[in-house]
């Protein structure tokens, strides 16, 4: 066997073995995460750089003081923040809550930034300034295909109550130590797997030899 033929070898070992690893890990500290009302931004599969977008979880903004809700099939148009203004057209729920059908981010150079709210033929039209901005988890395809990688706000920095930092010491733990826990749970229920399927008789031997 040649050095290509190892170096592939090792390269498919690797992904084969730690990549599902990875994931478990991973997930652990997400779903915990998403426990504690931690803003996970970003759940990438693999590692950056990434490849492309595979969809968004829903979320939500706020015009002025009106709250619409974001459909995780909707595009997040670049520019998108808190200050930003926008042009969006909407459609009200049997709920009285707003969804958003539309989304166009406006340039305050050339576009007009006069309040807005009308009716229009498919929904409501929303003119305003972003005052809250929760986009939704986005869900990633990254180009090494090696596990995958959680990015939540604000390890370090408490100031947003959405925060990692900003959580109570019970939950942060919980958070950082969810990934090796799931790690050894899925590695204990595999073990379960592997001998209750086996043959009794091949155990039964295992079991006999000296």
């Amino acid at each position: 066997m040649d050095w290509i033929s190892i170096t592939f070898w090792l390269i498919g070992t690797l992904i084969v073995v730690l990549g599902p690893l990875i994931l478990i890990h991973e997930l652990g500290h997400y779903v915990f995460a998403k426990l504690a009302g931690v803003r996970v931004e970003e759940f990438g599969f693999g590692f950056p750089p990434r490849l492309f977008k595979l969809w968004y979880g829903k979320g939500y903004l706020e015009i002025g003081s009106t709250r619409v809700i974001i459909p995780p099939s909707l595009r997040r148009p670049s520019g998108l923040e808190v200050g930003a203004w926008v042009d969006a057209i909407t459609q009200k729920q049997d709920d009285g809550s707003y969804l958003l059908r539309r989304l166009t981010v406006l340039d305050p150079a050339t576009d007009d930034l006069t309040l807005k709210r009308e009716l229009v033929d498919d929904g409501v039209r929303m003119r305003g300034e972003v005052t809250l901005l929760e986009p939704g988890t986005l869900y990633s395809l990254n180009w090494l295909p090696l596990g995958a990688f959680v990015r939540m706000t604000g390890e370090d920095d408490p100031s947003d109550p959405r925060s990692l930092a900003a959580q109570p010491k019970r939950w942060r733990v919980a958070i950082l130590a969810a990934g090796a826990v799931l790690n050894i749970i899925v590695a204990i229920l595999l073990s379960i797997s592997v001998y209750t399927s086996g043959s009794p008789e091949k155990w039964a031997m295992m079991r006999r030899w000296p």
